[in-house]
């Protein structure tokens, strides 16, 4: 499992809402819940986080009660600024747009770790880019439609204005229910694209942006450094290295990289590593045989398309280093494989 069952990966009340929406489409608490571990009074305790173990099963009853296709994006779409709290109060006391903007990207990427996010701005026009860390081709469709969504609706309704999007792009190809995406986030949607992104104009924002108190966005900051804090007491650096690492699973960093990105020397990194009894490259290598059991059971690359892009110099490099780990070549290890190594994970 690329993320870890018992990491915490988002505050809860965004479950409440997915919940509510599935109750909207006729699908009940219990079945959406079902083997979760958890009850309905759960999803409304706060400061509460979901784990990663407890996000899959829910997208999984979900995918499995609800026969909508548009439910992801509806959901998005009913996230308000509200239930953004402490980020939201953050992001409405900063003094500028900008300022706003890029607070808001930088504490996404921690609070809800299934995503990257990052912001592009030129000019009066900005570019937001995500993607998710999640590799599996039956979440990711829905990830990327419920996180652009529920972006798109925030730019869209902070300035009222919904002019202000100029385009909003997708990484996979035009799915069969591609119509509906008009309903839920405009007419200027693209497929095939080489990230996901939405561009918007900041002029509106520029031009209404009247939020800024020194005060308000002190206690706020105050507020969310302590949210962050419990966060990190609840997770272990381990997981926030491998978090790192598939930000860009393409290109595994060196350790001095994701030493630096945590604040921390490399030998501080290896020495706590060292206590844990494992290493970076140990986490590197376990990291690269996931992925490429999750590739090769949810996707349709090539051998040769997956050997480049967990790192190997070519397909028989990979080959050798997965008969290795399975005792069979990557060829025989397909779907039936997979689901096999998955229920033991």
């Amino acid at each position: 499992m690329l993320i870890q069952a018992h990491t915490p990966i988002l505050p809860v009340n965004y479950m409440h809402i997915f919940v509510m929406v599935a109750e909207s489409m006729g699908v009940s608490k219990q079945k959406m819940l079902e083997n979760t571990g958890i009850d309905e009074t759960y999803l409304v305790q706060p400061d509460t986080y979901l784990t990663y173990a407890q996000y899959r099963k829910m997208k999984e009853n979900a995918n499995h009660y609800i026969d909508d296709p548009a439910f992801y994006l509806k959901y998005g779409t009913s996230i308000n600024l509200t239930e953004h709290g402490k980020l939201g109060h953050l992001a409405f006391s900063c003094a500028s747009f900008e300022e706003a903007l890029k607070n808001t990207v930088k504490y996404i990427k921690i609070l809800n770790r299934m995503y990257s996010l990052d912001a592009h701005l030129k000019g009066d026009l900005a570019r937001l880019t995500m993607d998710t860390i999640l590799p599996s081709q039956d979440l990711y469709v829905s990830e990327m439609e419920q996180m652009i969504s529920a972006l798109h609706k925030a730019l869209s309704l902070i300035p009222n204005h919904p002019s202000v999007i100029k385009g909003v792009y997708f990484k996979y190809k035009r799915p069969a229910h591609a119509d509906l995406y008009k309903e839920y986030i405009g007419d200027y949607c693209h497929f095939g694209c080489a990230e996901n992104a939405i561009e918007f104009s900041t002029l509106e924002f520029k031009k209404y942006w009247n939020y800024g108190d020194p005060m308000i966005a002190k206690i706020a900051q105050k507020n969310l450094d302590e949210a962050l804090d419990k966060m990190k007491d609840m997770d272990s650096l381990t997981s926030r290295i491998r978090e790192l690492i598939l930000k860009n699973p393409e290109r595994f960093p060196k350790q001095e990289e994701v030493a630096s990105k945590l604040n921390i020397t490399s030998r501080t990194m290896a020495r706590y590593l060292q206590r844990q009894n494992t290493s970076y490259q140990e986490i590197v290598d376990k990291l690269r045989q996931e992925l490429a059991f999750e590739y090769l059971g949810t996707s349709s690359w090539t051998i040769d398309e997956i050997a480049d892009m967990l790192g190997y110099s070519s397909a028989a490099n990979f080959g050798r280093a997965f008969k290795k780990w399975t005792g069979k070549p990557p060829s025989e290890f397909r779907t039936k494989d997979f689901k096999t190594h998955q229920a033991s994970v």
